[in-house]
């Protein structure tokens, strides 16, 4: 009696996992060639990544999404500014890197380096939520 998913589960989830890797990073850099972006790096199903990510967007913060494990290059980065650990989420704004920084972090630095960085939130408690993380530098 087979209890778990099979040899075949992983493979499924790890497809599923890409496709949603894919189409995330053509939503987020279908923007015009002449915008920056905030230097986003992550690896596949990383919780805390994640949840970055989602309050960063929320914010209005353009991001430009690197794959540690799609791209050894991006892994490299990432090991040379974290001791050689691949430790995502690592942002890098401007030229000042982060590694697992909090919102408040990126958006204040955002906000000292290039303010242009991040759209205007349309919905009013997106808003709030970005003024409420500035107040508490």
């Amino acid at each position: 009696m087979r209890t778990h998913g099979g040899p075949g589960l992983i493979e499924r989830t790890r497809k599923k996992l890409l496709l949603r890797r894919v189409l995330s990073r053509v939503d987020e850099t279908n923007e015009a060639d002449d915008y920056r972006f905030v230097e986003f790096y992550t690896r596949a199903g990383c919780p805390i990544s994640a949840s970055l990510r989602r309050k960063l967007r929320r914010a209005g913060v353009r991001l430009r999404i690197h794959d540690i494990w799609a791209d050894p290059h991006d892994a490299a980065f990432v090991r040379s500014v974290a001791r050689g650990y691949e430790t995502v989420p690592t942002v890098v704004v401007g030229d000042t890197t982060f590694v697992a920084p909090s919102a408040r972090t990126v958006l204040s630095a955002i906000q000292d380096h290039d303010p242009s960085l991040v759209d205007v939130p349309q919905t009013p408690e997106g808003d709030r939520w970005y003024t409420r993380c500035l107040r508490r530098r």
